[in-house]
């Protein structure tokens, strides 16, 4: 648990006045979690969108097993092994989630996107889709539009997706996002078990299921990282409960 997958060197971005991050340093090592925690309006989303390529920062370095991604487009990331879940489903709901994961092993592979007409009998499609559709609880429900399957596996779909890009890092944005007792229970096991292939940066606002998981917190205050540490260290920390008690946990 050593290793450095991805490294945050002093990123900073400014809207105009505002300053969403401000010189941000961390790191996520092979095997682990990292939660990034904080107020609404802290800057996590910022972070995030400059991690996955969307907005570039104004200053700092963002380093993928020691190579430099400042200048590199959000798609060319993905394949550099940078994949990312949403707070709001990216699944397409008309497709069933075998579909959604022929989508995303074909994107994997490099594949045209096309129709599905040789899908059926293209092992380097059934296998892996079959693999993943059992792995997350979802071979009952594969053929059935993900419109029309539960929000618990519609998430538990969104983090296969993920998965089938065979991703180097896993930058998760608040997965437990309504989802009730039982699915946060069932999603939480298993981002516990998923991390020792893929390390996870995690943002969420469930803090029951942040200090299950995350084997290292960071809490982001107004654009700056205010603490880091284990889920013990952050909940001592006087830094940590001063601010949360001025700006209401969340």
């Amino acid at each position: 648990m050593d290793k450095a997958i991805l490294e945050v060197h002093n990123l900073s971005r400014s809207f105009g006045a505002l300053r969403a991050c401000d010189e941000v340093s961390l790191t996520l090592k092979a095997g682990e979690i990292h939660a990034l925690i904080g107020p609404n309006g802290a800057g996590k989303s910022t972070l995030i969108k400059m991690l996955a390529g969307e907005i570039e920062p104004d200053s700092g370095d963002i380093l993928l097993d020691g190579k430099s991604l400042r200048g590199v487009p959000a798609h060319k990331r993905v394949h550099q092994g940078l994949a990312r879940t949403f707070q709001v489903s990216s699944i397409i709901p008309e497709y069933s989630a075998r579909q959604n994961l022929f989508l995303a092993l074909m994107g994997a592979s490099g594949s045209p996107l096309g129709f599905f007409t040789r899908t059926s009998t293209d092992t380097a499609l059934t296998k892996p889709a079959a693999a993943l559709l059992d792995e997350f609880d979802l071979s009952m429900r594969a053929d059935i539009p993900a419109a029309n399957i539960s929000h618990g596996e519609r998430r538990q779909l969104e983090v296969a997706l993920a998965v089938a890009l065979q991703p180097r890092v896993l930058l998760m944005d608040e997965p437990m996002a309504g989802m009730g007792t039982d699915g946060t229970a069932a999603l939480t096991s298993r981002l516990q078990e998923l991390k020792q292939r893929v390390p996870i940066l995690l943002v969420e606002h469930d803090m029951e299921a942040v200090f299950a998981l995350a084997d290292t917190l960071s809490v982001l205050v107004y654009g700056q990282i205010i603490a880091s540490g284990t889920a013990a260290e952050i909940r001592s920390s006087r830094a940590v409960r001063d601010a949360y008690l001025g700006h209401g946990k969340s």
